[in-house]
């Protein structure tokens, strides 16, 4: 005669078993969202960093530029961005032999040591005419 249904021993190994990996799976999955938030705020510093720099190397605005500002005077485009938590600083300097000048824009948000980033490149030094 066969009898339909799982021993106590059986049950109690699959109990033991899901205690054991439920915890380790909804740590990953938590894991795993936290990464998806980081990224989705470093994408956009990175956009918000690239847009300021093209404005001010496309009409040279760098050179009276504050030292620092946060991003309140731009539109977020139809988004749900909160671009409030998103502050820049701005560090310029001669590059070798002066001809140069590279401008490195920070972009800061949160409280964290790592919630930052940084975006450099070079625009000529003349303050006026063209250049060669």
């Amino acid at each position: 005669m066969t009898r339909a249904g799982f021993t106590l021993l059986e049950a109690l190994i699959a109990l033991v078993f899901m205690a054991v990996v439920l915890p380790l799976a909804l740590g990953g999955i938590s894991q795993v969202l936290r990464t998806v938030d980081r990224v989705g705020r470093l994408d956009t510093a990175q956009r918000l960093a690239e847009s300021r720099l093209a404005t001010w190397t496309a009409d040279g605005s760098w050179r009276t530029a504050p030292a620092s500002g946060d991003f309140t005077d731009t539109a977020s485009e139809g988004t749900a961005e909160d671009l409030t938590a998103y502050h820049w600083t701005l560090v310029t300097a001669p590059w070798r032999d002066g001809g140069l000048t590279t401008l490195t824009l920070t972009i800061a948000w949160g409280e964290g040591d790592g919630d930052h980033l940084s975006v450099a490149t070079l625009v000529p030094a003349t303050t006026g005419g063209t250049t060669p």
